[in-house]
């Protein structure tokens, strides 16, 4: 029975521990899924922040009028003063801050430079890529941010590594048919530094959480397996032994002198034995009742422990019967006791 018991305690053990282990697992998946979603949503957020402020900033400065959107027949001067409107969008951002534009292109429909801060762009097909696709096609501004040193980026003056923010803004012009796509590149690294110490902050708040509700798991479940194992220790105890009398019940008692019989048999060491009865009992309970039958029993329970040794095994055997095994140390002096 106590190896049953000692085996069962620790599965509880072990249930426990997978429990603990499976809600911190848990907290770790949240926190993960956590972080991807705050970061995708601050990175869509500073994008479409930025693009709808250089929409207005170029819907105030640039203003297209018919035939600017063609490469061929645009006077000389109206080029020129293109131009002066880029380099004012320019000028309005500090081009040595890390929020700053550093290069700007208009696109026509065929997907032609028509203009561009580098005037020697101007003409040039560079490629149409699915940004500048999809402004053509839905008239609605779109944004990536890219490494500095692929496709279209490399026009800008960063360095490889670095990250640009690819803005393709649609412009209309003064007739409404005239349609074109306004580029402009913004450094992207000060976005990615803000995804990247949020997400910091995000992870810490995450792992505060993790490890306040572990060490809280962690008391929560000592508690449980103390009054587990308190509980099951009483079970155990109570299956033992007799409800009324508290003494070991008949299987416990004769499976205590099993064992002790076994162990002195080698030696040929003595044991002494008693079986206790009490005489006319069904009579006690039929003239007095049941409850004057276990006051009896009680009261010859009490007299067993008082006059024999706590080495001794006491138990109920039947229902007017105890039985007492006393050990080889002490089998002398069980008949005087009886």
């Amino acid at each position: 029975m106590s190896s049953l018991h000692a085996e069962r305690s620790q599965h509880r053990s072990r249930l426990l521990l997978l429990v603990f282990g499976a809600s911190l697992l848990l907290v770790a998946a949240t926190g993960t899924a956590l972080v991807k979603v705050v970061g995708h949503n601050v990175l869509e957020t500073a994008k479409n922040a930025s693009v709808a402020s250089d929409q207005s900033l170029v819907n105030g400065l640039i203003a297209l009028q018919p035939g600017d959107v063609s490469l061929g027949g645009v006077p000389a001067s109206r080029v020129n003063q293109i131009q002066d409107q880029l380099e004012a969008l320019m000028a309005n951002t500090n081009r040595t801050s890390a929020k700053g534009i550093v290069h700007v292109k208009i696109f026509g429909a065929t997907g032609i430079v028509l203009y561009s801060n580098d005037i020697t762009l101007r003409g040039q097909n560079l490629g149409r890529d699915a940004y500048l696709e999809q402004a053509l096609a839905t008239n609605q501004p779109s944004s990536s941010i890219v490494p500095a040193d692929e496709g279209e980026a490399a026009t800008t003056h960063l360095t490889a590594g670095s990250q640009v923010l690819e803005e393709y803004i649609p412009i209309v012009g003064a007739n409404g048919t005239d349609r074109a796509v306004f580029e402009i590149y913004r450094d992207g690294q000060p976005i990615l530094d803000g995804i990247a110490d949020t997400t910091r902050q995000v992870i810490l708040i995450v792992l505060a959480a993790a490890l306040l509700l572990g060490a809280m798991l962690l008391v929560i479940f000592q508690a449980a397996q103390r009054r587990l194992t308190c509980q099951t220790a009483a079970l155990f105890e109570a299956s033992r032994r007799d409800a009324l009398t508290g003494l070991l019940n008949h299987g416990t008692t004769v499976s205590r002198l099993a064992d002790l019989l076994e162990q002195t048999r080698a030696d040929r060491r003595i044991l002494g034995v008693a079986l206790v009865d009490i005489d006319n009992f069904r009579l006690v309970n039929d003239t007095h009742g049941h409850t004057a039958g276990d006051r009896a029993l009680l009261e010859v329970a009490g007299i067993l422990r008082d006059e024999f040794a706590e080495t001794s095994i006491l138990g109920r055997y039947g229902p007017d019967e105890f039985l007492v095994v006393a050990p080889p140390d002490h089998s002398a002096g069980l008949e005087l006791a009886i």
